[in-house]
């Protein structure tokens, strides 16, 4: 199964965020202990787009490991599941400070956020041990880079063929053969049940195979020539429906 992307293309921003490093460098006293003379921080603000990430973590030190609450906001009216988030270091703002003194594995797991809701998304942070003199008071800056994937999914029900069958010795049949499609791909949607009405009469469900494809048949009404094919929708996917007139087809034995 493909995810359907959000606007038809995966969601994906860059926002940039300064991560300021006050007191890298652990002193001795002269009790032999070490202590940090200044603990850093990192700060980010958010940034416009399909989702939002601001966040900010005090108490960072060589070697120090700290967990960054980064908050995710979803602007859009319906959820979304955040598959990834990267972190990378892109620049210092003191040439002698190495941009590898803070790292981050970034967010590999995948969680739910509701439309127009925020969930927070813990991320850890690293400071790597031995950090020069030259680090004291740099200016980190940081991208984050994500995913989001719309959920519900989209869905698209295709018809293939809608047609009333008229026998000479038997009750007249209405059959389909349909498809259930994530919108936006050629992705069939499996194990799902569409329902083939015939005017207000349900004739029949179907059940989508391996491809997102089913077909059925039942007793048709009398007069009624138009048909709909509907997907109720459900906790993965978003309802989808369609409708047309009947073709006809005379079957003599």
């Amino acid at each position: 199964m493909s995810a359907t992307r959000v606007g038809a293309s995966c969601v994906r921003v860059l926002l940039v965020v300064a991560a300021v490093a006050f007191g890298l460098v652990l002193q001795s006293e002269g009790n032999g202990r070490r202590l940090p003379s200044r603990l850093a921080s990192a700060t980010g603000s958010p940034t416009a787009g399909p989702f939002t990430i601001g966040g900010s973590v005090e108490g960072l030190f060589p070697g120090a490991m700290l967990s960054l609450p980064l908050a995710v906001h979803n602007t859009n009216s319906y959820s979304l599941r955040i598959t990834d988030l990267a972190v990378a270091v892109v620049g210092v703002d003191k040439s002698n400070c190495p941009k590898a003194a803070v790292s981050s594995p970034g967010f590999s797991a995948s969680t739910l956020v509701g439309g127009n809701a925020t969930t927070v998304i813990p991320v850890t942070v690293s400071m790597a041990t031995g950090v020069t003199d030259a680090c004291q008071g740099a200016k980190f800056t940081l991208s984050f880079s994500g995913h989001g994937v719309r959920f519900p999914l989209p869905t698209s029900v295709v018809v293939h063929d809608a047609r009333l069958v008229v026998r000479l010795t038997a009750a007249r049949t209405a059959e389909v053969d349909a498809s259930l499609f994530e919108s936006g791909g050629q992705a069939g949607v499996v194990g799902r049940t569409l329902r083939f009405l015939v005017g207000s009469k349900l004739v029949c469900t179907l059940t989508t195979d391996m491809h997102g494809r089913g077909r059925c048949s039942g007793p048709a009404p009398l007069l009624p020539s138009h048909y709909s094919v509907v997907f109720a929708g459900d906790a993965s996917y978003d309802p989808a429906a369609t409708s047309g007139r009947l073709n006809r087809t005379v079957r003599i034995p």
